[in-house]
């Protein structure tokens, strides 16, 4: 991945491996019913997804929260590779105005009969924030290998 230009706290990094072949896992993240199995952290529930999966195609996820309240975020896709890379902008929506906007970065490569996924995204505004969507993806990704396994 691209080496980030601002401190290393504004970016987050995961690192999984996913017991499935990689063109599942791509499939996961570019087909809108693989995507709603498993997009949004432990307690959320995916409530849409729409996805134009090319190269200046947008995307826009929601999820409602253990408290009844929906989250939206959306992009536009800066790179497509089939199969082992994708580069999309993610912002949060607030009424109606998108707020700060990170660059997401997937790279999937075979591991045996599974995936090594490596994620990336940013930069944030602080490190607090990255270390929140660390945890919020780590738990999507939780959810992700569940899905992808069945």
């Amino acid at each position: 991945m691209a080496s980030p230009s601002a401190s290393d706290a504004e970016y987050l990094r995961i690192e999984r491996t996913l017991p499935a072949p990689r063109a599942l896992v791509y499939r996961a993240f570019t087909d809108p019913a693989r995507m709603l199995e498993w997009f949004g952290p432990h307690g959320f529930t995916a409530t849409g997804v729409q996805l134009d999966v090319r190269v200046g195609g947008a995307w826009r996820g929601g999820m409602r929260g253990p408290d009844g309240r929906e989250l939206v975020a959306s992009g536009v896709y800066r790179e497509v590779v089939a199969n082992q890379r994708l580069v999309f902008t993610y912002a949060w929506e607030n009424d109606g105005a998108r707020g700060h906007e990170t660059v997401c970065q997937l790279e999937l490569a075979d591991a045996g009969q599974q995936t090594l996924l490596k994620f990336s995204q940013g930069p944030f505004q602080t490190s607090a924030d990255a270390l929140d969507h660390q945890g919020g993806w780590g738990e999507a990704f939780d959810k992700l290998a569940a899905a992808v396994a069945q």
